[in-house]
This record gives structure tokens, sequence and C-alpha cells, in this order.
């Protein structure tokens, strides 16, 4: 019939495919896409900053740490030359005096006496008149063997570079004569001359 016909033509329109015809199945496709240099670059900027950062505050720990021991022992941080800022206390340990107190008890006894930056700080303005100084002269220094002396020594030393020792308890010059001679065998030679700066000091 009509409608049989029509059935049968619609059908014959859309084959079933052979097994050859069918389409091959393929596999997903996945996609990656590698970092840019920009990305990278921002990338390692940031763990840089972080890190920076970890340390900074690391580090303030513990110069607060370091201003609270300070601070225990009669001390203040301060970027002002040292000094103490207004209406901080001092404490300090019982039984030691405070630096007013010692100079205070040294002039008792040594009306005359000089701090030893004050000391230093004249022997190299009179000396340095004289053609003494740190380029052309070697200071040969004589005092007590006491640690408490070797804050004169450094200071000399920040004048005259190296100094020669001979250090003897008391101040007594204890190294002899070969001792002396080797000290005047070292100093630079300026103009056919050696030039000798001498400390001696006893311990007080």
């Amino acid at each position: 019939s009509a409608p049989a016909a029509h059935a049968a033509a619609a059908v014959s329109s859309s084959p079933t495919p052979s097994h050859e015809q069918l389409p091959k199945p393929t596999a997903p496709q996945t996609t990656t896409s590698a970092p840019s240099p920009s990305q990278g670059s921002q990338e390692e900027k940031s763990t840089e900053a972080s890190e920076l950062d970890t340390v900074m505050a690391i580090q303030q720990k513990q110069l607060a740490l370091l201003a609270q021991g300070m601070e225990t022992i009669g001390l203040t941080l301060s970027a002002a030359g040292g000094s103490i800022p207004v209406g901080t206390s001092v404490q300090t340990a019982p039984g030691v005096l405070s630096i007013e107190q010692r100079v205070s008890e040294i002039r008792k006894h040594f009306p005359t006496a000089l701090s030893v930056d004050d000391f230093m700080n004249r022997v190299e303005v009179v000396l340095a008149d004289k053609g003494f100084t740190g380029n052309n002269t070697i200071a040969m220094s004589n005092l007590c063997r006491d640690e408490s002396c070797m804050i004169l020594e450094d200071k000399i030393e920040s004048v005259f570079g190296s100094c020669f020792a001979t250090h003897g308890l008391g101040g007594v010059l204890t190294c002899g004569v070969i001792g002396i001679k080797a000290g005047l065998s070292h100093s630079p030679v300026m103009g056919g001359k050696e030039q000798y700066a001498f400390f001696s000091f006893p311990h007080i």
C-alpha cells in the first residue's frame, strides 16, 4: 500500500551504518598550559617576600628581647649616642656604683683625673701637632695586665693602630732590654726616621 511504501522509503533514507562506517571512539583530550615566565617570576617574588617578612619578624623579636635584657641591667637603647630618654629611671645592681658615683669617688682622690676619651683626644691633638700620627708612629703600651685596663689600650689603638704591648702586673715593665729592643724594631720608617709613642701607666 502507499503507506507501507512510504514507510519503506523512510527507512531506506536512513540506512543502518555498517561496521566499517561506525565512527571510531576517540580518547578524551586534556589540555595543559605551562605557566608563562611572568607568572613564574611573580610566584618567586611572592615567595621571597614571604620569606623576608618571616626573617624580619624574627629579627624584631630578637631586638625586643635584647632591649628588654639591656633595660634589666640598667641600660637603655638610644639612637642619640647612648643618652637616656627623659623620664627613664636607671637602676643599678645592689652594691654597684653608677658611672657618676665612680667619677665622683675618683675625683675625691685625683681631682685632675680625665676620662679615657678626654685623655686620648688631648694626646692625639698634641702629638699630631708635633708630627706623631697613626700613619707614621707606633705606640708602645705598658699597662697593667688587668682586663679593666684593656679599655685604655683599645683607645690607644684606635688612634695609632696596633700597639706593641709590654704589659706587666701593676704596670711594672718586666719585658727587659730584649723586649724593649723588639718593640723598637717595629716602627714604620718615614723619611729615614722611626717614631714611637710610649704609654706607661700604673693600675689605678
